[in-house]
């Protein structure tokens, strides 16, 4: 498997306490076989070996500071990232039609976001006299993986001019420390140049059924249709149980005869 060298070098300045750490524990081992297999030579120069494991213990002790440090602000970097919010704005085309896009606005972070307010620029006519300044109003308040989606544009009206320019959204919101974010996102209908829609979305076709059985009982309760109903009374209900109690009997005595026959020939 071929390695970057680029995201090898950033994963040893990443955990090169870790790599450190690692190696003085290996050398604290290798020390200790050493010194058990020479004794001699350790009872003859206690002083000096004594001087070398002050110094090794106090550099082990600075290590084990450095990495309990790092740690402590990984766990805070981490607890940060938990309770700050990230928005994310994208347009969609809609279930209804493929040229009706949709803006959405949605919470992807952790944490809620509060008075979100909105740039547009260059500012664009969404519809008819309604821009998209109009339709980016400020929310005060978006908890997390909660999201907003509106209508924004047909793409059948001035489909060139809109797929030729490109348009950046910049929102500014807060979280509930106050601490401000900014971000920026880019808005790019030629992305849909080209996309075709197979059929009719499922919503639609439900929505379509549903008209069609609302105006069915609309003509029922109005009058103008009738339900054709066929009644049967009890005496309706024996007579044609009798009626079937009959023809089986029919059909089983010709059955027999049909025997009969056979056997006699």
């Amino acid at each position: 498997m071929d390695v970057n060298p680029n995201q090898w070098s950033e994963f040893v300045s990443k955990h090169a306490y870790w790599f450190v750490g690692l190696a003085l524990i290996v050398c604290l081992i290798l020390t200790g076989f050493w010194i058990a297999f020479n004794l001699d030579f350790v009872n003859a120069n206690q002083g000096a070996i004594s001087l070398i494991f002050t110094v090794f213990i106090a550099a082990s002790t600075f290590v084990y500071a450095i990495l309990t440090l790092r740690l402590v602000s990984e766990t805070i970097h981490m607890r940060k990232i938990q309770t700050e919010p990230k928005l994310s704005i994208i347009i969609s085309p809609s279930d209804e039609w493929i040229n009706f896009i949709n803006l959405k606005i949605q919470n992807i972070g952790a944490g809620p976001a509060y008075n979100i307010k909105f740039q547009a620029n260059p500012d664009f006519e969404c519809l008819h006299d309604v821009y998209l300044s109009n339709v980016l109003r400020p929310i005060n308040y978006l908890e997390p993986k909660e999201e907003r989606k509106t209508f924004l544009t047909s793409l059948v009206e001035d489909f060139e001019k809109k797929i030729s320019t490109t348009y950046e959204i910049t929102a500014s919101y807060s979280n509930k420390e106050g601490v401000n974010y900014k971000d920026r996102f880019i808005i790019d209908f030629s992305e849909f140049k080209g996309t075709h829609q197979l059929g009719e979305p499922p919503i639609y076709k439900i929505a379509k059924n549903l008209e069609k059985i609302e105006s069915h009982f609309s003509s029922l309760s109005s009058g103008s249709k009738r339900i054709e109903v066929n009644a049967h009374t009890p005496e309706d209900v024996e007579r044609e149980h009798k009626e079937e109690i009959n023809r089986r009997k029919e059909f089983e005595k010709r059955a027999r005869a049909r025997l009969e026959e056979e056997k006699n020939k």
